[in-house]
């Protein structure tokens, strides 16, 4: 359906925190410095069944309007009708992920949370497994906070293994610096527990709990610089540890005869 237009003072757009990712008040002054009126366009937005206009692209050109003292001067914008809020974030995520130029790139927080709004599959999922584990994503580590957001996602959609990684890094114990959550951790693990499914996850923990997070990820970065892809050195190093004490011994793998 083609888009409408209809001229609106930017002071009465409206924006929905919900999926719209947060103000970036330094571009938003850098913008003001070489400040073009017609370098606005047309902002996009949605019309609800109440008649607010809510902004689903251009919330920082209306912002550097207000900025300039310019919300009551009305400016063209285009609007879709009748969208639900889970549409908005939806069309929110396409209009980002079309990388055109000039748009500030949004964070992969931001993208996960319109996304989730958006009732996507594998946010929701990814979301109910941290729910149910007492952890969340933020933009900083510590604590029950997992930062690495794009290697979560990708150890849900790839191995479908989340639960038990993030169960087994939970315990293993999320400390102040967040370490046990890094992102060569969550798809180490993942790559092992896929690769070695006779794993006893109770034995893997306490042989972990032996060790620094930060020194297991050490140890396997330093195997990856040695021509090992990635995932063959996180199973090569979590073998090793595993196999301490094991009653059961893991046979190494044949990386270079194992597609991923």
């Amino acid at each position: 359906m083609a888009l409408k237009r209809i001229k609106i003072k930017p002071c009465d757009l409206h924006i929905d925190h919900s999926y719209q990712r947060q103000l970036d008040g330094t571009r938003i002054t850098a913008m003001a410095l070489e400040f073009h009126p017609e370098r606005i366009g047309v902002p996009v937005c949605s019309k609800r069944r109440d008649g607010t206009l809510w902004i689903l692209d251009g919330q920082h050109r209306v912002a550097l309007l207000k900025c300039m003292e310019l919300e009551d001067e009305p400016i063209l914008v285009e609007y879709h009708e009748d969208m639900t809020v889970r549409e908005e974030a939806r069309e929110f995520d396409a209009l980002n992920a079309k990388g055109i130029m000039g748009r500030l790139p949004v964070h992969v927080l931001s993208r996960f949370q319109a996304r989730l709004v958006g009732a996507y599959a594998t946010e929701v999922a990814v979301n109910r497994i941290l729910h149910n584990l007492g952890l969340h994503l933020a933009m900083g580590k510590g604590g029950t906070a997992i930062c690495a957001v794009q290697a979560v996602e990708w150890v849900h959609e790839y191995n479908n293994n989340l639960a038990a990684v993030l169960t087994i890094l939970r315990d293993w114990g999320a400390s102040k610096q967040g370490a046990v959550f890094d992102r060569t951790l969550i798809k180490g693990v993942s790559n092992f527990l896929h690769h070695y499914p006779q794993v006893n996850t109770k034995h893997l923990l306490s042989r972990l709990q032996t060790r620094a997070p930060v020194n297991v990820t050490s140890l396997i970065k330093t195997a990856a610089s040695q021509n090992m892809p990635s995932w063959a050195a996180a199973c090569y190093v979590l073998r090793g540890i595993y196999n301490t004490r094991a009653k059961v011994k893991l046979d190494p793998l044949d990386w270079n005869n194992i597609s991923t």
